[in-house]
């Protein structure tokens, strides 16, 4: 039976809790020698992630956040899709905890939506499988990866955050090899407690989004600019209803056509999750945050836009720093930090150079 060595990979930003993540890792239904767990303390997710994989020795590379607690029976259900070779990468869902407040209880069923995130929502909720992921099913913290081919794909973009998993996990497709969606690889994890921390993420996430775009162009993304380009168009009829005379009243009614179908849609999605989870205070919140998650996704990719635009592209931290932590060795070896050898001091250097033409994948 394969049973290769697995580095957990943990990014963690200061002041973050990583005591349930470590408790629900103790519980994996795995040979503990054969698992290694790396902490990246830092300010820059993407760059903690390469910096830990420099260090990590398994086989496989298990991408966690500090929040996340994996199933018990996660590497059960993962490991086996490596069987096949072309397989080298398996994704599964974050899921949410079942103690949660109004407000998170109700961004898990928009998530979960096709209106809030579409073929996104895999990432938040079991759809069917095992099956073949696309891009937009991977969500980075829970996903494994063979080492082999992180390597030879260039590792994460440091550009991007968020969308490094997405820019990833396209190269990872464009090159002939494939990810399986596994709904029983799942982790389980809160979502944001405040409409604060809410509006920020999805911001970023739009931001992320506009990121991609202008460093990786491509025709399918423009699907997900769908947001901005709404929102715009509802600033520009509410200023020409505002300024302009019309003669007869479906003039009016014609201008703001998808307003209505958006509203209407907006309606019947928040009527479906009464049906289904008889919650009516679920189902009236979300009649506000499907509108509010859409804006403020799109203000993230209008602000993306125009900072790529000015020639700021990507995602830049000049205060950037990283403290790598190993919570756990593999049996056998030193349960001491390493020391920065020539070996790590190469694959930087391999890391870090220019590619040239023939080097690019995607």
């Amino acid at each position: 039976m394969y049973q290769p060595t697995i580095s957990i990979i943990v990014p963690v930003a200061e002041g973050r809790d990583t005591s349930l993540l470590l408790k629900s890792v103790e519980k994996v239904d795995y040979p503990s020698e054969l698992i290694e767990i790396i902490f990246v303390f830092g300010n820059h997710p993407t760059k903690q992630r390469n910096e830990a994989y420099l260090r990590a020795s398994g086989e496989l590379l298990y991408f966690l956040d500090n929040d996340s607690e994996p199933d018990a029976k996660n590497f059960k259900h993962a490991i086996p899709h490596f069987n096949e070779k072309r397989v080298v990468a398996v994704a599964g869902p974050a899921l949410p905890k079942s103690q949660a407040n109004i407000l998170q209880k109700s961004v898990d069923k928009l998530f979960s939506s096709f209106l809030g995130t579409g073929s996104a929502r895999a990432r938040h909720s079991k759809q069917s499988g095992p099956r073949a992921a696309d891009a937009n099913m991977v969500i980075l913290c829970n996903f494994i990866i063979r080492k082999e081919t992180f390597k030879s794909l260039g590792l994460f973009n440091e550009m991007l955050f968020p969308g490094e998993e997405n820019d990833l996990a396209k190269k990872i497709i464009y090159n002939g090899y494939r990810i399986i969606y596994d709904p029983n690889f799942f982790v389980t994890r809160s979502h944001r407690s405040n409409i604060k921390d809410l509006t920020l993420q999805i911001f970023r996430d739009g931001r992320g989004r506009a990121d991609y775009f202008f460093i990786k162009p491509d025709v399918k993304s423009l699907f997900f600019f769908l947001p901005l380009l709404f929102y715009l168009y509802v600033f520009v009829s509410t200023f020409i209803f505002l300024i302009g005379s019309f003669e007869f009243a479906a003039d009016i009614l014609f201008l703001f056509v998808p307003q209505i179908i958006y509203f209407f849609t907006v309606c019947g999605f928040s009527l479906y999750t009464f049906i289904v989870e008889q919650d009516l205070t679920v189902a009236l919140l979300l009649i506000f945050l499907y509108p509010y998650t859409h804006f403020c996704y799109s203000i993230g990719q209008l602000w993306g836009t125009i900072k790529n635009l000015m020639g700021k592209k990507g995602y830049i931290r000049a205060d950037y720093y990283f403290d790598i932590k190993f919570i756990k060795k593999f049996e056998g070896k030193v349960a001491e930090e390493p020391e920065e050898g020539e070996e790590i001091k190469e694959e930087k250097k391999e890391h870090e150079k220019p590619l040239d033409a023939d080097d690019i994948l995607f």
